[in-house]
Order: structure tokens, then sequence, then C-alpha cells
């Protein structure tokens, strides 16, 4: 239809995010009939025997990762980094409510990055990626309340890559997480070439029959609680509600094996669309091994 003479068409950006927001409120309401309670966390001291289904389902549940005390220091670093983001007015991640902030190995972040990887996480992460892995990303993620959901996508894409090995993402929680703070929405058994064809659009029955159909959660973690997941499988970042929500920061730590045994890794991973980079300092990249984390120094 024609607009009327006058009319301002919106910017290119607001279209966009109205697009977006439009996609993933009609992919929530699709969900909503396949949605389970989140299982039962495997206790940290166990974590190794959740390597299975990790790999088959492309998720699993740690608890305890990190004590209270670790976690409510690494929220006052991100009381620290966010005054300075929003004092300098920079939207890290570029989403809006929504920030990126990528940490210094130093401490508090490398004690909290080592006790994880210690009580439990690193056993798992050298079962599905072998002690030859590579720290990839590190930082934080911050969803303030008005933050909108995200699509359902996969971190790096299959139908580009298919030969890759698979980024594994730990996001652990620094305060407990209820509904209302739009915890990851998660599809387990999407991490294979099959799920990713099928999420072609809304527009194609497909799409719609996966997130119809597929068992999904909503990571409601508790605080030091941890999800670990397999970068191809399918999630999403949920609402952070106006009313009722309130800041949800989680901390992630990812590793990938590189192609070749002592190798290094790639400049970039293979994302759903670009651009491409690991989010992590660009100093690290190739640094730090994971089957010698317990001698990892500070390296500002």
């Amino acid at each position: 239809r024609a607009r009327a003479v006058g009319a301002r068409a919106p910017p290119v950006g607001e279209a966009r995010e109205a697009a977006r927001k439009e996609v993933s409120q009609q992919e929530l309401e699709l969900m909503a009939a396949a949605r389970a309670p989140l299982p039962p966390p495997t206790p940290a001291g166990s974590a190794a025997g959740a390597a299975a289904a990790l790999e088959r389902e492309g998720m699993a549940l740690l608890g305890g990762l990190l004590d209270e005390s670790l976690c409510d220091v690494m929220l006052q670093e991100v009381d620290y980094r966010m005054g300075m983001a929003l004092g300098d007015g920079v939207r890290l991640g570029g989403a809006k409510s929504r920030f990126d902030l990528k940490l210094e190995l130093v401490n508090p972040t490398l004690r909290a990055v080592q006790h994880a990887l210690a009580a439990g996480l690193g056993d798992l992460l050298g079962e599905v990626a072998t002690g030859d892995a590579l720290l990839c990303e590190l930082g934080v993620l911050v969803s303030l309340p008005g933050a909108q959901r995200q699509p359902m996508h996969p971190d790096t894409c299959l139908l580009r890559a298919p030969g890759h090995h698979p980024i594994y993402t730990t996001f652990i929680a620094l305060q407990d997480v209820t509904p209302p703070m739009g915890p990851t929405a998660i599809i387990p058994g999407t991490n294979n070439v099959g799920a990713h064809e099928e999420l072609s659009g809304l527009e194609h029955d497909s799409h719609r029959a996966l997130l119809e159909t597929r068992v999904n959660y909503e990571a409601t973690l508790r605080k030091g609680d941890g999800l670990v997941f397999d970068s191809r499988t399918l999630h999403c970042g949920g609402e952070n509600q106006p009313e009722g929500g309130r800041r949800r920061a989680q901390m992630y730590i990812s590793v990938q094996r590189p192609e070749e045994a002592g190798g290094g890794l790639p400049a970039a991973p293979q994302r759903r669309t670009d651009p491409s980079a690991y989010s992590m300092l660009a100093r690290y990249h190739n640094r730090f091994r994971l089957a010698d984390f317990r001698a990892w120094e500070p390296a500002p």
C-alpha cells in the first residue's frame, strides 16, 4: 500500500529490531506446548558422566561450579564494568539492554574460571573436547529489564562448516535466574544438520514443526550452576520483562578443540551469519590449553 505523503519510513535498524521481535514472539508461542521443566543439574563432582548426554543432546546441566562468594565477587566486577560502559555511553554487543563484557584473565576472573574447571567442568570438557582444547571465549553476558527475546539460533552453523569441531560454551549463573529475567531457552538434540536445515524461517512448515514438537527448556539456573552446550544447539536469550524482571548476569567460558593435535584455532569460528569472531579479548587467542588450566597465570 502506498505510504501517505510526508510519512517517514522507520530507520533500517528500527525495522530490523521490530522484525526480530515479531519472529521471537511467534517462536515463543510455538514452543510453549513442548516446554518442559528444567531437569536437575548433575553434581559438579560427577560432571564427567554427563559427557555422553552433552554429545548426544547438545547440552548438560552442572551444579555448584561456583560458590556464592565467588559469584558475588564476579558480580562486583560486573558492576564496575557496567559502570564504565554506561558512563562512556557504550552498549557492548549492540543489542538493546544486552551487554557482552569480555573479561581479562586476571583475578577474580582467573580464580573463578579455575574454580569452575576444577569443580568438574574441566573433566567434562576434557571428555568431549580433549585436553588439547583451547580457551576461545570468556566474558559475562548481561541482560537488563526490557531486553527483547532473541530468535532461536545456533552460535555456529553446521551448514557452513560441517567438519569443524564444536565450541563448548558454559553459562554460569551469577545469581538465581527466574522466568521474568529471560532465561536462556534451549532445544536439546538440535546440534545436527537436520535441525539446522529445519530452522529455515517461520514461513516454512519445518521451522514451525521443530519449535512446536521438540522438547525445550528455560535455563532457570540457581546461583553458581552452569548450562554447558554445544555451540550448534538451538537456543536464545529470553525477554527480560520490564515489569518483574531484573538484571541477569551469566559468566561464559568456551573451549574448542583444534583441527590438528597441538595446533591452534582458526582466526574466527563459522557463525550462522557474518560478522564472525570469537567472543574474547584477541590477545588471548590460542594461548590457554584446557589440560594446563591449573597452571594458567594472570594475563592482563
